[in-house]
Protein backbone atom coordinates (compact mmCIF):
# COMPACT_ATOMS: atom_id res chain seq x y z
CA UNK A 1 0.00 0.00 0.00
CA UNK A 2 2.74 2.72 0.46
CA UNK A 3 4.29 1.65 -2.20
CA UNK A 4 1.40 2.39 -4.51
CA UNK A 5 1.24 5.95 -2.26
CA UNK A 6 4.82 6.96 -2.75
CA UNK A 7 4.16 6.07 -6.47
CA UNK A 8 1.70 8.87 -6.32
CA UNK A 9 3.85 11.42 -5.22
CA UNK A 10 3.92 13.30 -8.83
CA UNK A 11 -0.19 13.40 -8.86
CA UNK A 12 -0.10 14.96 -5.48
CA UNK A 13 2.59 17.94 -7.11
CA UNK A 14 0.08 18.73 -10.02
CA UNK A 15 -1.71 21.52 -9.98
CA UNK A 16 -4.81 22.45 -7.40
CA UNK A 17 -6.20 25.73 -5.94
CA UNK A 18 -5.78 26.32 -2.33
CA UNK A 19 -6.14 28.76 0.59
CA UNK A 20 -3.57 30.87 1.17
CA UNK A 21 -1.33 30.35 4.49
CA UNK A 22 -0.53 33.21 7.02
CA UNK A 23 2.77 33.82 8.29
CA UNK A 24 1.71 32.18 11.46
CA UNK A 25 0.50 29.16 9.52
CA UNK A 26 -3.28 29.58 9.38
CA UNK A 27 -5.25 28.56 6.00
CA UNK A 28 -6.97 31.83 5.12
CA UNK A 29 -10.42 30.94 4.12
CA UNK A 30 -11.80 31.75 0.27
CA UNK A 31 -14.11 34.49 -0.03
CA UNK A 32 -16.97 33.38 -2.39
CA UNK A 33 -16.59 33.69 -6.10
CA UNK A 34 -17.28 37.36 -6.95
CA UNK A 35 -20.10 38.21 -8.80
CA UNK A 36 -20.72 42.00 -11.03
CA UNK A 37 -17.36 42.36 -11.38
CA UNK A 38 -14.89 45.30 -12.30
CA UNK A 39 -11.72 43.95 -13.67
CA UNK A 40 -8.62 46.41 -12.87
CA UNK A 41 -5.05 46.12 -14.20
CA UNK A 42 -3.07 49.56 -13.63
CA UNK A 43 -3.83 52.87 -11.65
CA UNK A 44 -5.52 54.62 -13.95
CA UNK A 45 -8.50 51.65 -14.63
CA UNK A 46 -8.63 51.36 -11.12
CA UNK A 47 -9.24 55.17 -10.50
CA UNK A 48 -12.08 55.39 -12.52
CA UNK A 49 -13.65 52.32 -11.53
CA UNK A 50 -13.46 54.25 -8.09
CA UNK A 51 -15.01 57.41 -9.40
CA UNK A 52 -18.00 55.42 -10.87
CA UNK A 53 -18.27 52.65 -8.32
CA UNK A 54 -22.08 51.29 -7.77
CA UNK A 55 -23.85 49.42 -5.02
CA UNK A 56 -23.02 45.47 -5.00
CA UNK A 57 -19.97 46.37 -7.18
CA UNK A 58 -16.38 44.42 -6.91
CA UNK A 59 -13.22 45.65 -8.36
CA UNK A 60 -11.39 42.46 -9.13
CA UNK A 61 -7.43 43.96 -9.15
CA UNK A 62 -4.92 42.04 -11.20
CA UNK A 63 -1.27 40.76 -10.29
CA UNK A 64 0.72 44.25 -9.84
CA UNK A 65 1.99 47.16 -7.99
CA UNK A 66 -0.32 50.07 -7.91
CA UNK A 67 1.04 53.36 -7.29
CA UNK A 68 -1.75 55.06 -6.14
CA UNK A 69 0.03 58.71 -4.03
CA UNK A 70 -1.39 60.73 -6.88
CA UNK A 71 -4.85 59.83 -6.79
CA UNK A 72 -5.29 60.28 -2.84
CA UNK A 73 -7.52 59.56 -0.87
CA UNK A 74 -9.27 56.72 -2.77
CA UNK A 75 -12.82 57.01 -1.25
CA UNK A 76 -15.19 53.83 -0.93
CA UNK A 77 -18.86 55.70 -1.01
CA UNK A 78 -21.23 52.78 -2.26
CA UNK A 79 -22.92 50.53 0.33
CA UNK A 80 -22.09 46.88 0.06
CA UNK A 81 -18.71 47.61 -2.09
CA UNK A 82 -16.18 45.36 -2.71
CA UNK A 83 -12.40 45.47 -3.81
CA UNK A 84 -9.68 42.55 -3.47
CA UNK A 85 -6.99 40.77 -5.31
CA UNK A 86 -7.38 38.68 -8.14
CA UNK A 87 -5.78 35.80 -5.88
CA UNK A 88 -5.33 34.44 -2.45
CA UNK A 89 -1.78 35.78 -2.25
CA UNK A 90 -2.15 39.98 -0.73
CA UNK A 91 1.38 40.17 -2.26
CA UNK A 92 0.35 39.81 -5.32
CA UNK A 93 -1.24 43.57 -5.51
CA UNK A 94 0.47 45.34 -3.23
CA UNK A 95 -0.88 49.49 -3.47
CA UNK A 96 1.11 52.17 -2.17
CA UNK A 97 0.79 55.45 -1.45
CA UNK A 98 3.62 58.60 -1.22
CA UNK A 99 5.99 56.86 1.79
CA UNK A 100 6.40 56.13 5.40
CA UNK A 101 8.47 58.73 5.69
CA UNK A 102 7.33 60.93 3.40
CA UNK A 103 6.75 65.06 4.13
CA UNK A 104 4.81 66.10 1.38
CA UNK A 105 1.69 64.95 2.93
CA UNK A 106 1.88 64.29 6.83
CA UNK A 107 -1.96 63.91 7.06
CA UNK A 108 -1.89 61.31 4.01
CA UNK A 109 -4.97 59.08 4.19
CA UNK A 110 -5.01 56.28 1.93
CA UNK A 111 -8.40 54.79 2.10
CA UNK A 112 -11.11 56.81 3.39
CA UNK A 113 -14.82 54.81 4.40
CA UNK A 114 -18.30 56.15 3.36
CA UNK A 115 -20.24 53.31 3.33
CA UNK A 116 -21.48 50.25 5.15
CA UNK A 117 -21.26 46.58 3.87
CA UNK A 118 -17.70 47.18 2.21
CA UNK A 119 -15.15 44.49 1.86
CA UNK A 120 -11.58 44.46 1.42
CA UNK A 121 -9.56 41.53 0.48
CA UNK A 122 -6.11 39.90 -0.70
CA UNK A 123 -4.27 42.74 -1.20
CA UNK A 124 -1.64 44.92 0.48
CA UNK A 125 -2.27 48.50 1.65
CA UNK A 126 1.65 49.91 2.30
CA UNK A 127 3.82 53.33 2.45
CA UNK A 128 1.90 56.04 3.82
CA UNK A 129 2.91 58.64 6.22
CA UNK A 130 -0.13 58.98 8.38
CA UNK A 131 -3.34 56.28 7.75
CA UNK A 132 -3.72 53.41 5.61
CA UNK A 133 -7.79 52.69 5.71
CA UNK A 134 -9.71 55.04 7.93
CA UNK A 135 -13.56 54.60 8.83
CA UNK A 136 -13.72 58.15 7.99
CA UNK A 137 -17.67 59.09 7.82
CA UNK A 138 -21.29 57.72 7.80
CA UNK A 139 -22.66 54.19 9.01
CA UNK A 140 -19.70 52.24 8.63
CA UNK A 141 -21.34 48.67 9.70
CA UNK A 142 -20.38 45.42 8.72
CA UNK A 143 -17.18 46.46 6.86
CA UNK A 144 -15.10 43.46 6.20
CA UNK A 145 -11.19 43.48 6.11
CA UNK A 146 -10.21 39.92 4.76
CA UNK A 147 -6.69 39.38 4.47
CA UNK A 148 -5.13 42.20 3.74
CA UNK A 149 -1.52 43.12 4.45
CA UNK A 150 -0.42 46.41 5.84
CA UNK A 151 3.13 47.39 5.41
CA UNK A 152 4.84 50.08 6.36
CA UNK A 153 2.16 53.08 7.41
CA UNK A 154 3.57 55.92 9.68
CA UNK A 155 0.75 56.25 11.94
CA UNK A 156 -2.73 53.89 11.78
CA UNK A 157 -3.15 51.02 10.07
CA UNK A 158 -6.64 50.98 10.56
CA UNK A 159 -7.95 54.53 11.71
CA UNK A 160 -11.62 54.45 13.40
CA UNK A 161 -12.11 58.50 14.34
CA UNK A 162 -14.40 59.78 17.43
CA UNK A 163 -16.88 60.41 15.09
CA UNK A 164 -17.03 56.18 14.01
CA UNK A 165 -20.34 54.94 13.79
CA UNK A 166 -19.18 51.02 13.37
CA UNK A 167 -21.33 48.52 14.46
CA UNK A 168 -20.15 44.26 14.14
CA UNK A 169 -17.07 44.48 11.99
CA UNK A 170 -14.22 41.96 10.93
CA UNK A 171 -10.78 42.35 11.10
CA UNK A 172 -9.70 38.72 9.94
CA UNK A 173 -6.55 36.94 8.51
CA UNK A 174 -4.84 40.59 8.10
CA UNK A 175 -1.12 41.54 8.27
CA UNK A 176 -0.28 43.73 10.02
CA UNK A 177 4.02 44.75 9.88
CA UNK A 178 6.80 47.86 9.72
CA UNK A 179 9.64 46.84 8.34
CA UNK A 180 11.01 50.69 8.92
CA UNK A 181 10.87 52.47 12.65
CA UNK A 182 10.13 56.39 12.47
CA UNK A 183 12.69 58.78 13.48
CA UNK A 184 12.87 60.04 16.88
CA UNK A 185 11.58 63.68 15.73
CA UNK A 186 9.50 63.48 12.29
CA UNK A 187 8.03 65.88 10.22
CA UNK A 188 3.97 66.40 11.43
CA UNK A 189 1.52 69.15 11.53
CA UNK A 190 2.08 69.11 15.75
CA UNK A 191 4.11 67.74 18.42
CA UNK A 192 1.96 64.66 19.13
CA UNK A 193 2.39 63.24 15.32
CA UNK A 194 5.79 64.56 14.95
CA UNK A 195 6.89 61.85 17.75
CA UNK A 196 7.81 58.96 16.11
CA UNK A 197 6.63 56.65 18.80
CA UNK A 198 3.74 57.93 17.55
CA UNK A 199 2.50 54.94 15.91
CA UNK A 200 -0.07 51.95 15.73
CA UNK A 201 -1.31 48.79 14.12
CA UNK A 202 -5.18 49.85 14.51
CA UNK A 203 -6.76 52.76 16.84
CA UNK A 204 -10.34 53.05 17.20
CA UNK A 205 -12.57 54.94 18.84
CA UNK A 206 -16.24 54.00 19.43
CA UNK A 207 -16.55 50.83 18.32
CA UNK A 208 -19.28 48.65 18.76
CA UNK A 209 -18.94 44.40 18.79
CA UNK A 210 -15.89 44.36 16.43
CA UNK A 211 -14.48 40.91 16.43
CA UNK A 212 -10.89 40.80 15.55
CA UNK A 213 -9.40 37.30 15.17
CA UNK A 214 -6.66 35.48 13.00
CA UNK A 215 -4.56 38.48 12.60
CA UNK A 216 -0.77 38.92 12.61
CA UNK A 217 1.11 41.99 14.42
CA UNK A 218 4.59 42.09 13.18
CA UNK A 219 7.11 44.88 14.67
CA UNK A 220 4.97 47.62 15.15
CA UNK A 221 7.41 49.94 17.57
CA UNK A 222 8.58 53.39 17.90
CA UNK A 223 11.96 54.44 18.30
CA UNK A 224 12.35 54.61 22.22
CA UNK A 225 10.28 51.89 22.74
CA UNK A 226 7.32 53.53 22.99
CA UNK A 227 5.21 52.84 19.99
CA UNK A 228 1.00 52.59 20.57
CA UNK A 229 -0.63 48.96 20.97
CA UNK A 230 -0.93 46.61 17.89
CA UNK A 231 -4.32 46.90 19.06
CA UNK A 232 -5.85 50.13 20.87
CA UNK A 233 -9.00 50.28 21.48
CA UNK A 234 -10.65 53.47 23.44
CA UNK A 235 -13.21 56.29 23.92
CA UNK A 236 -16.32 54.47 24.14
CA UNK A 237 -15.46 51.41 22.42
CA UNK A 238 -18.32 48.48 23.43
CA UNK A 239 -17.90 44.87 23.11
CA UNK A 240 -14.86 44.33 21.36
CA UNK A 241 -13.90 40.82 20.93
CA UNK A 242 -9.90 40.21 20.18
CA UNK A 243 -8.97 36.46 19.62
CA UNK A 244 -6.80 34.01 18.48
CA UNK A 245 -4.04 36.79 17.42
CA UNK A 246 -0.30 36.77 17.24
CA UNK A 247 1.78 39.71 18.12
CA UNK A 248 5.44 39.64 17.76
CA UNK A 249 8.23 41.90 18.71
CA UNK A 250 5.41 45.49 19.63
CA UNK A 251 6.06 47.87 21.66
CA UNK A 252 2.67 47.42 23.25
CA UNK A 253 0.27 44.01 22.34
CA UNK A 254 -3.42 44.78 23.14
CA UNK A 255 -4.15 47.75 24.69
CA UNK A 256 -8.11 48.38 25.97
CA UNK A 257 -8.28 52.32 27.49
CA UNK A 258 -6.08 54.99 27.14
CA UNK A 259 -4.38 55.91 30.36
CA UNK A 260 -4.75 60.38 29.33
CA UNK A 261 -8.60 60.48 30.23
CA UNK A 262 -9.23 63.96 31.59
CA UNK A 263 -12.95 63.33 30.62
CA UNK A 264 -13.13 60.67 33.32
CA UNK A 265 -14.69 58.19 30.83
CA UNK A 266 -15.29 54.87 30.58
CA UNK A 267 -12.81 53.87 27.02
CA UNK A 268 -13.90 49.73 26.92
CA UNK A 269 -17.40 48.81 27.88
CA UNK A 270 -17.39 44.86 27.87
CA UNK A 271 -15.38 42.76 25.68
CA UNK A 272 -13.23 39.73 25.46
CA UNK A 273 -9.36 39.12 25.22
CA UNK A 274 -9.06 35.47 24.84
CA UNK A 275 -6.83 32.94 22.99
CA UNK A 276 -4.02 35.33 21.77
CA UNK A 277 0.14 33.96 21.63
CA UNK A 278 2.02 37.56 22.43
CA UNK A 279 5.80 37.13 21.89
CA UNK A 280 6.10 40.69 23.53
CA UNK A 281 8.71 43.71 22.32
CA UNK A 282 10.15 46.80 24.13
CA UNK A 283 7.09 47.49 26.75
CA UNK A 284 3.73 45.24 27.82
CA UNK A 285 1.97 42.79 26.43
CA UNK A 286 -1.35 43.88 27.35
CA UNK A 287 -2.63 47.35 28.93
CA UNK A 288 -6.40 47.76 30.46
CA UNK A 289 -7.23 51.36 31.38
CA UNK A 290 -10.73 52.40 32.36
CA UNK A 291 -12.82 49.56 31.46
CA UNK A 292 -15.51 48.09 32.53
CA UNK A 293 -16.63 44.02 32.64
CA UNK A 294 -13.75 43.40 30.08
CA UNK A 295 -12.94 39.57 30.05
CA UNK A 296 -8.83 38.39 29.39
CA UNK A 297 -8.76 34.59 29.44
CA UNK A 298 -6.29 31.93 28.16
CA UNK A 299 -3.95 34.12 26.44
CA UNK A 300 -0.20 33.53 26.43
CA UNK A 301 2.28 36.62 26.71
CA UNK A 302 6.22 35.05 26.91
CA UNK A 303 9.52 36.05 24.78
CA UNK A 304 13.29 34.23 26.20
CA UNK A 305 14.75 37.36 24.86
CA UNK A 306 12.34 40.42 25.17
CA UNK A 307 12.02 42.79 28.34
CA UNK A 308 8.49 41.79 29.56
CA UNK A 309 4.95 40.70 28.53
CA UNK A 310 3.37 41.92 31.49
CA UNK A 311 -0.09 42.82 32.12
CA UNK A 312 -1.11 46.02 33.55
CA UNK A 313 -3.52 48.84 33.79
CA UNK A 314 -5.40 51.05 35.94
CA UNK A 315 -9.04 52.54 36.96
CA UNK A 316 -10.82 49.44 35.86
CA UNK A 317 -14.06 47.56 37.12
CA UNK A 318 -15.61 44.08 36.85
CA UNK A 319 -12.65 42.50 35.33
CA UNK A 320 -11.83 38.73 34.70
CA UNK A 321 -8.32 37.99 34.20
CA UNK A 322 -8.39 33.96 34.54
CA UNK A 323 -5.92 31.47 32.88
CA UNK A 324 -3.41 33.73 31.55
CA UNK A 325 0.49 32.57 31.31
CA UNK A 326 2.12 36.18 31.80
CA UNK A 327 6.18 37.18 31.76
CA UNK A 328 6.62 39.95 33.36
CA UNK A 329 3.84 41.19 35.79
CA UNK A 330 0.31 40.87 36.64
CA UNK A 331 -0.55 44.50 37.69
CA UNK A 332 -3.81 45.35 36.46
CA UNK A 333 -5.74 47.68 39.23
CA UNK A 334 -9.59 48.73 40.22
CA UNK A 335 -12.74 47.32 41.71
CA UNK A 336 -14.48 44.02 41.40
CA UNK A 337 -11.57 41.60 40.18
CA UNK A 338 -11.55 38.56 39.80
CA UNK A 339 -8.02 36.87 39.06
CA UNK A 340 -7.75 32.35 38.88
CA UNK A 341 -5.52 30.39 37.80
CA UNK A 342 -3.10 32.79 36.12
CA UNK A 343 0.78 31.64 36.03
CA UNK A 344 2.88 34.70 36.02
CA UNK A 345 6.69 34.50 35.72
CA UNK A 346 9.55 36.47 36.65
CA UNK A 347 12.63 37.29 34.29
CA UNK A 348 14.52 34.82 36.92
CA UNK A 349 12.19 32.12 35.87
CA UNK A 350 11.86 32.48 32.41
CA UNK A 351 14.50 29.86 31.32
CA UNK A 352 12.16 27.11 33.02
CA UNK A 353 9.16 28.24 31.60
CA UNK A 354 11.49 28.16 27.60
CA UNK A 355 11.07 24.28 28.20
CA UNK A 356 7.30 24.20 28.07
CA UNK A 357 6.82 25.83 24.69
CA UNK A 358 7.93 25.47 20.44
CA UNK A 359 9.28 28.85 21.39
CA UNK A 360 9.16 30.11 17.40
CA UNK A 361 9.32 33.81 18.34
CA UNK A 362 9.81 35.20 14.98
CA UNK A 363 6.34 33.41 13.86
CA UNK A 364 5.02 34.28 17.53
CA UNK A 365 4.89 29.86 17.84
CA UNK A 366 3.79 29.35 21.60
CA UNK A 367 2.44 25.63 21.07
CA UNK A 368 2.96 24.27 24.15
CA UNK A 369 5.12 20.72 23.80
CA UNK A 370 5.57 19.31 27.21
CA UNK A 371 2.61 17.58 28.71
CA UNK A 372 4.01 17.41 32.30
CA UNK A 373 4.67 21.00 32.31
CA UNK A 374 2.45 23.41 34.85
CA UNK A 375 -0.19 25.27 32.51
CA UNK A 376 -1.16 21.77 31.22
CA UNK A 377 -4.49 20.47 32.87
CA UNK A 378 -4.43 23.15 35.26
CA UNK A 379 -7.16 25.78 34.20
CA UNK A 380 -10.75 26.60 35.10
CA UNK A 381 -12.90 25.70 32.49
CA UNK A 382 -14.90 28.77 31.12
CA UNK A 383 -18.21 28.95 29.38
CA UNK A 384 -16.44 31.52 27.11
CA UNK A 385 -13.24 29.47 26.04
CA UNK A 386 -14.56 26.87 24.04
CA UNK A 387 -11.50 26.78 21.23
CA UNK A 388 -7.90 27.60 21.49
CA UNK A 389 -5.50 29.92 19.35
CA UNK A 390 -5.76 26.66 16.57
CA UNK A 391 -9.11 27.57 16.53
CA UNK A 392 -9.85 23.88 17.85
CA UNK A 393 -11.79 22.30 20.90
CA UNK A 394 -10.43 22.07 24.16
CA UNK A 395 -10.08 19.20 26.07
CA UNK A 396 -12.44 18.76 29.13
CA UNK A 397 -9.58 19.95 31.78
CA UNK A 398 -8.40 23.38 29.93
CA UNK A 399 -4.80 24.21 29.93
CA UNK A 400 -3.53 27.31 30.82
CA UNK A 401 -2.62 29.97 27.91
CA UNK A 402 -3.88 30.18 24.40
CA UNK A 403 -2.91 26.62 23.79
CA UNK A 404 -4.32 23.54 23.90
CA UNK A 405 -1.97 20.58 24.12
CA UNK A 406 -4.34 17.71 23.69
CA UNK A 407 -4.56 19.45 20.09
CA UNK A 408 -0.61 19.35 19.43
CA UNK A 409 -0.19 15.89 17.92
CA UNK A 410 3.15 17.10 16.83
CA UNK A 411 5.29 15.50 19.29
CA UNK A 412 4.68 12.29 20.37
CA UNK A 413 7.84 10.69 22.84
CA UNK A 414 6.21 7.56 21.74
CA UNK A 415 6.57 7.58 18.00
CA UNK A 416 8.99 6.10 16.18
CA UNK A 417 10.67 9.14 14.62
CA UNK A 418 10.38 11.42 17.89
CA UNK A 419 10.62 15.02 17.40
CA UNK A 420 10.45 14.39 14.30
CA UNK A 421 7.88 14.57 11.23
CA UNK A 422 4.84 13.81 12.35
CA UNK A 423 0.72 13.03 11.73
CA UNK A 424 -1.87 12.91 14.33
CA UNK A 425 -5.03 10.82 13.31
CA UNK A 426 -8.25 12.21 11.94
CA UNK A 427 -10.39 14.44 14.88
CA UNK A 428 -13.18 13.60 14.98
CA UNK A 429 -13.10 9.80 13.46
CA UNK A 430 -15.30 9.25 11.85
CA UNK A 431 -15.90 12.39 10.54
CA UNK A 432 -19.52 13.78 8.95
CA UNK A 433 -18.09 15.78 7.08
CA UNK A 434 -15.23 17.17 7.50
CA UNK A 435 -12.02 15.96 9.84
CA UNK A 436 -9.46 17.58 11.00
CA UNK A 437 -5.53 16.46 11.45
CA UNK A 438 -2.54 18.31 13.43
CA UNK A 439 1.03 17.72 11.91
CA UNK A 440 4.57 18.60 12.88
CA UNK A 441 7.48 19.74 10.74
CA UNK A 442 10.96 19.77 12.30
CA UNK A 443 13.20 22.86 12.19
CA UNK A 444 15.68 20.38 9.89
CA UNK A 445 12.82 19.96 7.68
CA UNK A 446 12.15 24.03 7.03
CA UNK A 447 12.29 25.09 3.12
CA UNK A 448 12.24 21.62 1.72
CA UNK A 449 9.24 21.26 -0.41
CA UNK A 450 6.23 19.79 0.74
CA UNK A 451 2.48 19.18 0.06
CA UNK A 452 -0.75 17.36 2.01
CA UNK A 453 -2.98 15.39 0.03
CA UNK A 454 -5.85 13.51 0.70
CA UNK A 455 -5.78 10.14 -0.91
CA UNK A 456 -9.16 7.51 -1.83
CA UNK A 457 -8.57 3.83 -0.49
CA UNK A 458 -6.77 2.45 -3.47
CA UNK A 459 -4.14 5.43 -3.46
CA UNK A 460 -5.84 7.78 -6.32
CA UNK A 461 -5.69 11.51 -5.40
CA UNK A 462 -9.09 13.30 -3.93
CA UNK A 463 -7.51 16.60 -2.57
CA UNK A 464 -4.46 18.59 -2.86
CA UNK A 465 -5.06 21.24 0.25
CA UNK A 466 -1.56 22.58 0.73
CA UNK A 467 2.11 22.82 -0.73
CA UNK A 468 5.05 25.04 -1.03
CA UNK A 469 8.30 25.32 1.17
CA UNK A 470 8.22 23.76 4.70
CA UNK A 471 7.88 26.11 7.86
CA UNK A 472 8.72 24.51 11.08
CA UNK A 473 6.39 23.99 13.97
CA UNK A 474 2.81 22.78 14.92
CA UNK A 475 -0.01 23.07 12.58
CA UNK A 476 -3.32 21.86 11.60
CA UNK A 477 -5.62 21.45 8.83
CA UNK A 478 -9.20 20.52 8.11
CA UNK A 479 -10.23 18.60 4.85
CA UNK A 480 -14.14 19.41 4.23
CA UNK A 481 -15.07 16.18 2.95
CA UNK A 482 -14.81 17.91 -0.93
CA UNK A 483 -12.50 16.47 -4.01
CA UNK A 484 -10.24 19.12 -6.14
CA UNK A 485 -12.98 19.49 -8.24
CA UNK A 486 -15.36 20.99 -5.42
CA UNK A 487 -17.52 17.66 -4.93
CA UNK A 488 -18.27 16.24 -1.89
CA UNK A 489 -16.92 12.90 -1.83
CA UNK A 490 -18.69 9.71 -0.52
CA UNK A 491 -18.77 7.64 3.02
CA UNK A 492 -15.20 5.46 3.07
CA UNK A 493 -11.84 5.27 4.03
CA UNK A 494 -9.81 8.00 3.38
CA UNK A 495 -5.84 8.68 3.30
CA UNK A 496 -4.16 11.97 4.50
CA UNK A 497 -0.65 12.15 2.92
CA UNK A 498 1.85 14.73 4.19
CA UNK A 499 5.34 14.90 2.21
CA UNK A 500 7.91 17.01 3.31
CA UNK A 501 11.42 16.65 1.31
CA UNK A 502 11.75 12.74 0.62
CA UNK A 503 9.65 11.46 4.03
CA UNK A 504 5.83 10.50 3.87
CA UNK A 505 3.61 10.35 6.94
CA UNK A 506 0.13 8.84 6.50
CA UNK A 507 -2.79 8.93 8.56
CA UNK A 508 -6.32 6.60 7.88
CA UNK A 509 -9.66 9.05 8.41
CA UNK A 510 -13.34 7.63 7.96
CA UNK A 511 -15.96 9.73 6.40
CA UNK A 512 -19.77 8.99 6.91
CA UNK A 513 -22.09 11.23 4.71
Amino acid sequence: MMHKIVSLIALCLAPAIIGYTTYDNKVVPELPAPGNVIQVNDVVSFYMALRNQTSGQIIVMAAGRYDCGNIEPMNITANGFSIRGATDDPADVVITGKGFDNCVNVEEEMFMLYANKVTVANLTISESRCHGFKFQGGNNDHTILHNVRFLNIGERMVKGPATLDAVQCSIRYCHFEDTKIPAITRCGSSATDSDGNYIAGMDLMRANSWVIHDNVFLNIKGPTGGGRGAIFFWHLCENMITERNTFIGCDRSICYGNPHNPDNEIHVIKGIIRNNMIAPGATNGLELYFCSGIKVWNNTSYSKWAGSGAFIGTDNDSLEIKNNIIFGALNVTGAAFDTARNIVMTRTQRNLAANWFNSDESHGDLHLINDTCRPVNAGLVLSGVIDDWDGLPRSGSNDIGADEISNNSGIDLNSETPHGLYVSGSQPNPGNPSATFKYYIPNTFQGKHFSICVLNSTGNRIRLLRTGNALPGHSSITWDGKDDSGSITGSGVYLLQVRVGNLIKVKQSVIIK
